[in-house]
């Protein structure tokens, strides 16, 4: 997601060498909380068949985007940002930008995969049931990826060959870089398009969720409001309402944590992805009017939206939890067999 910002460090990278430290600490903690978060994530899928529903693939999907958002994309752009020059040749370069652009319009997609899938069911948990097929499932690992694939890879490789070349020696940044058409039309992919569909499911579950409160609370006061107008002596049946009642109340807590969830992940893609959009298409408009290091941390906020997207699954999803406290747990409980002279003293005595 380099627009104007890998364009700019080349020119201005005069950063004194405490800064250059910190920025350079920043980078590794930020690395290692982003491959960490999204492995673990990964391991614990590997390790748990209790996470390994429908949903739970959606979510793989999006650490495998994350993870190589914090295994090549960070990486590979350290060194622009601290020396000012790409020391990678032309080649790695655009395929750098391929995976820059590509992964987190996937990561992006996905989240908007995961909440359609959750809508669905809290929506439609009939249709859900019968129709969430491994179809449906391979269409919504695949179209978060081909999706971004189709348009920014021939843009992205494509571009020079009809333009010349744009792409100076020793840096690195998008060749289409002044096309106020093309980015509006990566816009579209990697936010715009997404944001209106999380934000659609995340109102539609919200609207699902408020109607079934409704008919909640409809459902508990009507057999009390019935019981005050029989006579007493006709005694209710509370074993069989009474565990209805629990039934509905236990489904209205999950699907109101569920829509919960929901709010805060749209809520942090948001908040994430909004200023940079925003920021990117206004300073190709003026000419680069943006100042450089706001740019900057406007444009690293897109990747810590990789580093966050693995902690709010653990802590917002109770079987996430639950099977990474298992996992720790099976590590800490594990018997390390005693050598043989030491068991034999133990038997003996």
């Amino acid at each position: 997601m380099s627009t104007n910002i890998t364009e700019g460090a080349a020119e201005d990278s005069a950063m004194s060498l405490p800064v250059l430290v910190v920025i350079a600490v920043l980078i590794t903690i930020m690395i290692i909380l982003t491959m960490g978060g999204n492995l673990i994530v990964l391991i614990i899928f590997a390790k748990d068949k209790s996470v390994r529903q429908f949903s739970d693939c959606l979510i793989v999907n999006l650490a495998i985007s994350d993870l190589i958002i914090g295994s090549f994309c960070i990486p590979l752009y350290a060194p622009l940002l601290l020396t000012g020059n790409w020391p990678f040749g032309h080649g790695v370069c655009l395929l750098w930008l391929v995976f820059d652009y590509v992964t987190p319009a996937a990561s992006t997609l996905n989240i908007c995969c995961i909440s359609f899938d959750r809508y669905l069911q809290v929506g439609h948990p009939l249709w859900a049931r019968t129709n969430r097929t491994n179809k449906l499932l391979v269409a919504l690992l695949v179209i978060p990826w081909l999706l971004p694939a189709l348009f920014f890879l021939p843009a992205i490789t494509l571009w020079e060959v009809g333009q010349g070349p744009i792409i100076p020696e020793n840096t690195c940044f998008l060749p289409y870089n002044e096309s106020i058409m093309m980015l509006l039309g990566g816009t579209l992919i990697e936010f715009i398009f997404p944001f209106i569909m999380v934000a659609t499911f995340n109102i539609l579950v919200y609207i699902t969720i408020r109607q079934r409160s409704k008919r909640f609370m409809k459902a508990v006061t009507a057999p009390a409001t019935a019981g005050n107008n029989q006579n007493t002596d006709q005694a209710p049946e509370p074993k069989k309402g009474g565990h209805s009642t629990n039934n509905a109340n236990k489904s209205f807590q999950q699907d109101r944590k569920a829509a919960r969830s929901l709010f805060i992940l749209v809520l942090t893609f948001a908040i994430c992805w909004m200023p940079f959009e925003v920021t990117a298409l206004v300073s190709t408009i003026c000419g680069g009017c943006v100042d450089l290091v706001l740019f900057e941390v406007i444009f690293w906020l897109l990747w810590i939206n990789s580093t966050i997207n693995p902690v709010l699954y653990p802590l917002l999803h109770s079987r996430y939890r639950r099977a990474f406290l298992n996992l720790i747990t099976k590590k800490k409980n594990r018997v390390v067999p005693l050598p043989a002279a030491t068991s034999a003293v133990i038997t003996t005595t």
